[in-house]
């Protein structure tokens, strides 16, 4: 990981996948320029975007298209605290 955006800066930690998808191993390689989104809720499965694949909506790039719409949505996260284990709120 090179870079968080909530919260800001901080330790790096390592992100592992444990996933029983048969491609998963082959989607999250090693290397693999990708934007992850963390949800705030335990349970809930993380959305990532990766870097080459066809955004969800629109043209161009899913990694660029993901973190043009996640800078667009801070301003409106300054709102929110994170917290240990709890998610937002």
């Amino acid at each position: 990981m090179d870079r968080a955006y909530k919260p800001a800066g901080g330790e790096t930690r390592r992100l592992e996948f444990l996933t029983p998808e048969p491609d998963a191993e082959r989607y999250y390689r090693v290397g693999a320029r990708m934007l992850v989104l963390v949800p705030s809720h335990k349970g809930e499965a993380p959305s990532a975007y990766r870097d080459g694949d066809a955004p969800p909506e629109g043209t161009g790039d899913a990694l660029e298209w993901a973190r043009a719409w996640v800078e667009k949505a801070i301003p409106e996260s300054g709102r929110m605290k994170c917290t240990e284990n709890g998610g937002a709120g």
